[in-house]
């Protein structure tokens, strides 16, 4: 692909969306269509080549093998911030979640992939601790109640999470059937994968995570958000209902 078609293309795209006249793109937005073209040279979607003429020193870009497999997939990607944080379900977003996922979708596209399961994991913790406070409220017992803040309050997120299961086990009959079916792919699973991965980047360890791992926690990331947060909005609305 040409640089200079590429910036063509963006200029016809945008005259047809009346975002531009008829006389095409300024020399600053030339630039811009260029600084997004570099952004996808270093996530590994482009690669530069002909390099001995043309815009800045290039004149053409290819797709990487990586590049084609991720436009081939036909899905949304982190790769785009916008589409991917509409996954969201409206109303059920909390913006420290939301501040955190955003950092974590920056690291991946900056190939910082240790740092992307880090941030991600932050993301997860919040979501727990939302769930965790929803359900003290929803508790009927204040004995209960009082149990399970002692033995949560200052705690690892391991304790946390073990001292929540031994009680909302119990009890997940008296969940909407939709929110049980689901409780243990998020809490056991999603929860869990995401929350070791975060142990495993926050240490000084050699363990490095790959492009593909980060890419499978963002990728399910989005139901897993969706999922708990619906059961914390649930508990909200149902306080002091569990006995």
């Amino acid at each position: 692909m040409q640089v200079a078609s590429i910036i063509a293309r963006v200029g016809r795209l945008a005259e047809q969306r009346d975002i531009k006249p008829n006389d095409g793109l300024t020399n600053q937005e030339q630039h811009f269509v260029i600084r997004a073209l570099w952004e996808l040279i270093i996530q590994g979607f482009l690669v530069p080549n002909n390099a001995s003429s043309g815009t800045q020193g290039w004149s053409f870009v290819s797709f990487t093998d990586y590049g084609e497999k991720m436009i081939l997939a036909d899905r949304l990607t982190p790769y785009d911030p916008t589409m991917y944080l509409a996954q969201f379900v409206e109303g059920l977003t909390d913006p420290i979640v939301n501040f955190y996922v955003e950092e974590a979708l920056g690291c991946f596209r900056a190939n910082c992939q240790t740092a992307c399961a880090l941030m991600l994991g932050v993301a997860s913790e919040r979501l727990f601790d939302l769930l965790l406070d929803s359900f003290l409220g929803v508790l009927a017992s204040q004995r209960e109640r009082d149990d399970l803040q002692k033995k949560t309050d200052g705690k690892s997120i391991t304790s946390r999470y073990r001292e929540l299961r031994k009680r909302l086990d119990p009890k997940k009959g008296q969940l909407p059937q939709p929110l049980c079916e689901n409780l243990d792919t998020c809490l056991v699973s999603i929860l869990n994968i995401i929350r070791q991965q975060r142990n495993d980047a926050g240490h000084p360890t050699d363990r490095v995570v790959t492009r593909d791992e980060a890419y499978a926690l963002l990728y399910v990331f989005p139901h897993y958000h969706n999922q708990m947060s619906e059961l914390t909005l649930h508990l909200k609305e149902h306080t002091k209902s569990l006995t």
